[in-house]
């Protein structure tokens, strides 16, 4: 006896994927929330900026910024 089982297109298997990426993203978000006892809420959005000099050959640099 042969089951047919359908199957997910390529678009509902992304929109699976992306909806269980954002669930396991809020599970993060809440169990660091509570490790920080709340005074930094993890889903607050954080700003980072890295700024860096590489020096290529004497007396040439170059200035490397990185926004996050």
């Amino acid at each position: 006896m042969n089951k047919h089982f359908p199957t997910m297109s390529s678009e509902d298997a992304n929109l699976q994927q992306f909806q269980e990426n954002m669930c396991e993203q809020k599970r993060r978000d809440a169990s660091l929330d509570e490790a920080l006892g709340f005074t930094f809420p993890a889903s607050d959005p954080v700003a980072l900026n890295c700024e860096v000099t590489v020096f290529l050959a004497p007396g040439r640099e170059q200035r490397i910024t990185i926004d996050l």
